[in-house]
């Protein structure tokens, strides 16, 4: 997407085969005025960018899943510009997860506000709060949080993806489109108490 607004783009991507499908998907699309899309193998842990060469930097929805996110947030720190802004969602609670899709999926707490689903995929699942972001991502970046916006808090938070009707998630009840335009947007104005289930905040460098 942005590609198609004109900007030149690298994508981190931890398996070959999907650069090589990143690849020939951008090639298939590409128009005239689109930007181009740089995707390479590389850990966000040590990123293959020089030193404040990062203009732009997102993290959408990944950061949870890497269980060394100290190292994360000091490799954006490091190539972030001076001029440079970063914009992170990640899964949020006010003070601390002690359970994760309990009696759901078999995941297991392994360090505070952290999980692992049990059995073969093995998935990593961290929450942050106000002190974890801070101490993660901001300070490392000698940044401050510009911009600061939860979604997902009661309904689907406690109430949909903690329950067993969380399985209908991508099927028919509740597609992407619809949480974007009318869910979210109407749990931020009616349910300002509840944690948001991810917070999503743009950091800009101190000048």
């Amino acid at each position: 997407m942005l590609a198609k607004q004109g900007v030149n783009v690298v994508v981190l991507e931890l398996d070959r085969q999907r650069v090589r499908w990143q690849q020939q998907k951008s090639r298939a699309i590409w128009r005239h005025g689109d930007g181009t899309v740089y995707p390479v193998v590389a850990d966000a842990t040590a990123l293959p960018i020089r030193d404040g060469a990062g203009r732009r930097i997102s993290a959408i929805s990944a950061l949870e899943h890497v269980p060394d996110d100290h190292a994360v947030g000091r490799e954006i720190g490091r190539v972030l510009a001076e001029d440079g802004v970063a914009v992170i969602t990640i899964p949020y609670t006010h003070d601390e997860r002690t359970h994760f899709f309990k009696d759901i999926k078999p995941f297991r707490q392994v360090e505070r506000n952290a999980f692992v689903q049990e059995g073969k995929a093995g998935s990593f699942f961290r929450f942050y709060n106000d002190a974890d972001i801070t101490e993660t991502y901001v300070e490392p970046a000698r940044a401050r949080v510009t911009a600061w916006q939860g979604f997902g808090r009661g309904i689907l938070n406690g109430h949909y993806h903690e329950t067993r009707r969380n399985r209908y998630w991508r099927r028919w009840v509740l597609k992407d489109w619809l949480l974007a335009c009318l869910v979210y947007p109407l749990e931020e104005w009616l349910d300002s108490t509840t944690d948001p289930l991810y917070v999503m905040f743009r950091l800009e460098r101190l000048r």
